[in-house]
């Protein structure tokens, strides 16, 4: 006596093993295009974040980090230098002469992000002064 099982997909029940694995790469290939679809738009929002008149460095900070976040959530890493480039390039024009010092003693690939956090507040902090 041959027995049959059922599985159950999101609508319909599978007969087959083969019948469940297509439904599964089906599935799975929709979900790999969303994610690259998010993760291309995540991209292009990351690339036009700037900081905005009258923002702080740790609101500014906390955006890069919420986008980070959101990029490991989708199973994409960002190298360490990426958020300190975007740091520096996206400050105001007040930051740059601490900008141009930091490019010129410091190795952005090796600086750490809350390094770069740090020597920006502590002008901020300075500036206010």
């Amino acid at each position: 006596m041959k027995r049959r099982t059922r599985w159950r997909g999101c609508r319909k029940q599978k007969k087959t093993a083969k019948d469940v694995w297509e439904s599964l790469k089906t599935q799975y290939l929709g979900a790999d295009r969303v994610q690259k679809a998010r993760l291309h738009s995540l991209k292009s929002e990351f690339d036009a974040l700037r900081v905005k008149d009258g923002d702080s460095i740790d609101e500014f900070v906390g955006k890069l980090s919420g986008m980070h976040s959101k990029y490991n959530s989708l199973g994409a890493t960002l190298e360490d230098s990426t958020p300190v480039r975007k740091l520096l390039d996206s400050v105001p024009e007040k930051y740059l002469q601490l900008v141009a010092s930091i490019e010129q003693y410091s190795d952005l690939d090796t600086m750490p992000f809350e390094e770069a956090i740090r020597r920006l507040k502590a002008y901020e902090d300075r500036l206010r002064l």
